[in-house]
């Protein structure tokens, strides 16, 4: 928890990686390729896994920095965006990944809003048809192109489990 409270921005609550609320790993430029970076950084994982961190550690859910970093990431729910023109792509299996294991466990209106745009972003953008990639998702996003359509699908489904879950119920 001390490492989360120490790259956490006030008072927006923005998570970071090496700093207070940094934009977080981004993959190297492939050699000779001069282009703007394609995906949107103000998705953050950090932010979200910090999130998490600090509720697996009791941080109670009306804490000030809890609560800031919690309307962090609803600013950028889950929605399949691709990179076209300028328009940044928003889709980030491992933000949506974090994402949603906070939110799951934080619960309430939170919860239900996070849900129900992952719901919509995940099953309308699933591969269908008799084509072998059908059931999956493309690699289209910050780390496809490391972790493939194994990868993709692996993160959308383990997303899409906790719909199935009930939220977490605390007192705090």
């Amino acid at each position: 928890k001390i490492w989360v409270e120490r790259v956490t921005a006030p008072p927006s609550g923005k998570v970071g990686y090496f700093a207070p609320g940094d934009e977080g790993s981004r993959l190297a430029p492939r050699p000779g390729e001069n282009k703007p970076y394609p995906y949107s950084k103000e998705l953050s994982p950090m932010t979200a896994a910090g999130v998490l961190c600090r509720l697996i550690a009791g941080e109670a859910r009306s804490s000030k920095t809890l609560k800031s970093s919690v309307a962090y990431i609803l600013r950028e729910p889950p929605r399949w965006q691709e990179p076209k023109g300028r328009d940044l792509s928003t889709v980030n299996f491992y933000y949506w990944h974090y994402g949603t294991a906070a939110l799951h466990r934080y619960g309430g209106a939170d919860w239900k809003t996070w849900s129900k745009a992952l719901q919509k972003a995940l099953l309308d953008s699933q591969r269908r048809g008799e084509v072998e990639e059908a059931g999956s998702w493309d690699p289209i996003d910050e780390w496809g192109s490391i972790g493939g359509r194994v990868y993709s699908t692996a993160m959308a489904a383990e997303c899409l489990t906790a719909l199935l879950l009930p939220a977490p119920v605390d007192k705090k």
